[in-house]
């Protein structure tokens, strides 16, 4: 779809006139139709400015009004190409249905995946078209895939800031009593304790060069809300308190947002090359305490051992 198009599209969406949507980014009612027509009509293109008044009025993301135009399907085909060569998409063709895959454990494209999962569902949600209410949910999904990400990247501001202000209070009341990480190794008590306390994190690692790595922990937003008043949010709150020190050490710290199966995850990266290699022993840890129950004592030993061994082998200055 061309530009003018979707301008179209979206002003016709929000029943608007085309007099009403250029008055609205500033035109005079005089020469507002004849603007708007030449840029639905591709005879003039808007500028920046102008470009960036209309994803204003037309209340859509930046996104949504691109130049991308596919016309026709060779077009399609090359786009396909380039998924195929950029992200590793591959092709199925199973009961009668051509599938368009990405693999999961590409952490290259999580974002691209979190992206996906968020239309999954929401594709998901709407009623049949015999349902009473399809043209106003038909309606209203057009207006969602106008507004992403933007939407969805604004729920995740909200959700993570939520976060902060239910945990915030309680990491500056611990702080002044809490015993700063020195090493590594105590980064990895850290995360056993976590780990005892049932809070399920993932962890997993990033390489950005040769020196440049980074331990990623990941966890479910919605169970560290559900868990502020108990032991294993306690448990968490010192696991923040150990970042903040970390970070005083100059350990480079960021947080990432995404939508997963068990709803919006929070994921702690932090890119300090010698922390990349905790996320193996993290995963056993995690997985050990997960099936507990199921261990024998011949799995209870050899995780003691493997344990007690990375708590040797990283018995070093945490310092960025």
């Amino acid at each position: 779809m061309d530009l003018g198009s979707k301008i179209r599209k979206y002003r016709t969406m929000h029943d608007m006139t085309q007099n009403e949507l250029g008055v609205k980014i500033g035109f005079s009612s005089s020469t507002a139709d004849s603007r708007i027509r030449k840029y639905e009509a591709n005879k003039m293109a808007p500028k920046e400015e102008i470009r960036n008044k209309l994803i204003e009025a037309l209340d859509v993301d930046a996104s949504a009004l691109t130049d991308i135009n596919i016309q026709s399907f060779e077009d399609v085909m090359q786009v396909l190409f380039q998924f195929e060569e950029d992200l590793g998409m591959d092709i199925e063709i199973t009961e009668g249905k051509t599938c368009l895959t990405f693999d999961h454990s590409n952490k290259e494209i999580e974002l691209l995946l979190s992206y996906l999962l968020s239309w999954y569902l929401k594709k998901r949600s709407l009623p049949g078209p015999d349902d009473p209410t399809f043209a106003e949910a038909d309606l209203q999904y057009e207006l969602w895939k106008s507004r992403f990400p933007r939407d969805l990247k604004a729920l995740w501001k909200q959700q993570e800031e939520q976060l902060s202000e239910t945990y915030d209070p309680i990491v500056e009341k611990m702080l002044p009593g809490h015993k700063a990480p020195e090493t590594i190794s105590d980064l990895i008590r850290r995360l056993h304790d976590l780990a005892e306390a049932g809070i399920a994190y993932k962890a997993d690692h990033r390489f950005y060069g040769i020196g440049d790595g980074a331990l990623v922990l990941s966890f479910p937003l919605s169970e560290l809300l559900e868990i502020k008043d108990t032991d294993a949010g306690k448990v968490y709150a010192e696991f923040l308190c150990d970042l903040k020190f970390m970070e005083e050490k100059g350990i480079e710290i960021s947080r990432e947002m995404l939508t997963t199966e068990g709803g919006t995850q929070i994921s702690y990266i932090l890119r300090h090359s010698p922390l990349s290699g905790v996320a193996a022993i993290a995963e056993k840890i995690r997985q050990h305490e997960a099936n507990k129950d199921q261990n024998t004592d011949w799995d209870e030993k050899m995780f003691r051992f493997e344990y007690e061994d990375a708590l040797r082998l990283y018995n070093v200055k945490l310092q960025g």
